[in-house]
């Protein structure tokens, strides 16, 4: 199964409307899903779910500069940060996920 992983931050800079590119997806073929949704009833908080071809693209994807950068930043905003790694077991996933 592929890795993936929720992040809760409690606030974090940017949100809705943040091209693809500021991230840099599009160089990172191992990143299936990248989203960040807003928690309804907690304007500062946000849930990144990510979702990685296997190991080796989730460590790749926490190397790249534009992810160190963003996580330097969002430090400066955040109270707090969880970081849970999950095991999918079932699901509906991209082609090529599983």
């Amino acid at each position: 199964m592929p890795p993936c992983a929720a992040e809760t931050p409690s606030c974090c800079p940017g949100g809705a409307g943040w091209p693809a590119r500021f991230f840099g997806f599009e160089s990172e073929p191992g990143t299936l899903v990248y989203a960040c949704s807003e928690v309804e009833g907690a304007p500062n908080q946000r849930l990144f779910f990510e979702l990685y071809a296997d190991r080796a693209a989730f460590e790749a994807h926490g190397r790249q500069p534009h992810v160190q950068h963003f996580l330097s930043e969002s430090k400066k905003h955040a109270e707090k940060t969880e970081i849970d790694h999950l095991r999918p077991y079932v699901g509906k996933y991209p082609s090529g996920a599983v």
